[in-house]
């Protein structure tokens, strides 16, 4: 795969990685342009397959005890409707759920506990049990929030700090069965309020390059080439652009493409803009020496990078599509490549359509030093499950060993289980293992996305829709304008969430 390391020199990587993300906290080293720099999205990856990893690595967990009387207690877990059933699944409905909910009953044995979901609705999660949780009620032992919902609740200071003691002496966040940028991606003032275990839905919500071999054959790519330049690193966004452009047909000779037309690649907007930014190696947010949060785009590397995505964004060749339209013009060989989330091969449409397809990774995007990215970044969608210990819990320390014993157990037998029966299983190609191998280790989480609805009048969301969003689909868009005019309002949102956040310190 990507580097030949060992497991020896990779667990020492990953807790370096941590280490340095928890110093940072307290005080960020400068990079030599004075701006504080956390590069979250440099995740190490390994020549192993995650199964021959995990293979290799722990046989148990060394944080937690084999067997511990919990006395019959009941853990609840606040859990969105949105993945419900990727943690909760339903008893018979697949092979892929019954073995979890096999390995849950392992635990309850182990520990006799019970663990029992709370439904919240996933798309009013803040409004529906902010107002518990201020007036000190009990809602769940562990809230599993999307990503985007997270950051009100740090910034109303009700989540508990995951190295506390209570919390920390089970969970240790630099063990692979935890998301290394995510521990950066949530971290206030010392502190780190939310985590994405293996049992949440970070790798099967991670944005890949799904491709039509049909087409890409028809316009002089072989589809084996786009695997050779995967491996080698040189899948790049001019790639990416250059035979998205060759796959353009204007079907009825209107000149101008629509419906019925043929596209190069077609993808949501909002999430493809997101996933160029990490695919770059861009920030939107970074800590600053003393802790602080800094906007980060007002950069040369960044506004370059932005101004490319512009490029590909404006494009007569792109579609925007959101899911259900995306997946239609992909399957009905309407695009050539389809930019989505790795669990979209599950659905009806791709699972039926005639032409076979294969999956990449996305493209490396530029570099600073005006070369391109040495390693595949992929960001985890905003719809994310993560999770975090609502404060005033008696009970921290049963809660968190059940929730390390469940991350354990959906690394150690999970993986292949989701591998085999999740992935491969709906694959029409066999390069396309390289992706679906990888996603677990170009997984990758960012500041920005806690902050989603967080700010007043505007949002964070809301202001980046008025600002560089607004404009980057409008060919050749002043991006350095925008970013600059816009920077002392998304400055002053994270000002007032980090003072907000940090209070009680």
């Amino acid at each position: 795969m990507s580097k030949k390391i060992t497991m020896v020199s990779r667990m020492l990587i990953l807790l370096l990685t941590v280490v340095m993300a928890f110093a940072c906290f307290a005080g960020c080293k400068k990079d030599n342009k004075g701006t504080a720099s956390t590069d979250v999205s440099s995740k190490v990856t390994t020549s192993l397959t995650p199964t021959e990893e995990i293979e290799e690595l722990y046989a148990t967990d060394p944080n937690i005890p084999a067997t511990k009387d919990l006395g019959g207690k009941t853990i609840t877990f606040g859990m969105n409707t949105l993945y419900t059933a990727s943690v909760f699944p339903e008893e018979g409905a697949n092979e892929l759920g019954d073995r979890q909910i096999a390995r849950m009953r392992e635990i309850c044995a182990a520990y006799n506990c019970v663990i029992e979901k709370v439904d919240l609705k996933w798309d009013s999660m803040v409004k529906d049990i902010m107002p518990a949780l201020l007036v000190g009620d009990d809602v769940a032992d562990v809230i599993l929030p999307v990503i985007r919902q997270a950051g009100p609740f740090i910034e109303a200071r009700l989540c508990e700090n995951i190295l506390k003691e209570d919390i920390s002496q089970y969970i240790d966040l630099t063990m692979p069965w935890w998301n290394d940028t995510m521990t950066v991606a949530s971290g206030v003032g010392g502190a780190v309020y939310c985590a994405t275990p293996q049992f949440t839905s970070a790798a099967d919500t991670t944005w890949v390059c799904y491709f039509n071999r049909a087409i890409a054959s028809e316009i002089g790519l072989n589809p084996d080439t786009l695997y050779e330049m995967q491996a080698n690193k040189t899948w790049t966004w001019d790639e990416f652009a250059k035979w998205s452009q060759k796959a353009v047909l204007d079907r009825d000779n209107d000149g101008k493409l629509g419906e019925g037309d043929r596209f190069g690649y077609a993808s949501a907007p909002w999430h493809i803009m997101l996933a160029f930014l990490t695919g770059a190696g861009v920030d939107m947010v970074v800590q600053q020496q003393d802790g602080t949060l800094k906007y980060n785009l007002n950069t040369s590397h960044a506004i370059n990078a932005l101004t490319k995505i512009n490029e590909l964004m404006s494009a007569d060749y792109y579609r925007s599509a959101e899911s259900g339209d995306m997946k239609k013009l992909f399957s009905e060989g309407d695009t050539l490549f389809m930019c989505y989330a790795i669990y979209a091969m599950r659905s009806e449409e791709i699972r039926n359509m005639e032409d076979t397809w294969g999956l990449v990774l996305l493209p490396l995007g530029p570099s600073a030093d005006g070369g391109w990215q040495k390693e595949y970044h992929s960001r985890a969608e905003q719809n994310t499950t993560c999770l975090f210990f609502p404060t005033g819990n008696e009970d921290l320390a049963d809660a968190a060993l059940v929730v390390e014993a469940l991350a354990f157990s959906s690394w150690k037998k999970g993986v292949t289980d989701i591998i085999e029966l999740s992935y491969l299983q709906y694959t029409k190609d066999e390069g396309s293992q390289y992706a679906i191998d990888e996603v677990f280790n170009v997984s990758t989480f960012a500041y920005d996305q806690l902050l989603f609805a967080v700010g007043g009048s505007p949002t964070w969301q809301q202001l980046c829709s008025q600002s560089f969003y607004g404009v980057i689909r409008q060919k050749a868009a002043d991006i350095s304008y925008v970013i600059s005019t816009n920077e002392a309002q998304f400055q002053s949102i994270l000002d007032n969430f980090y003072g907000e956040a940090t209070q009680a310190n």
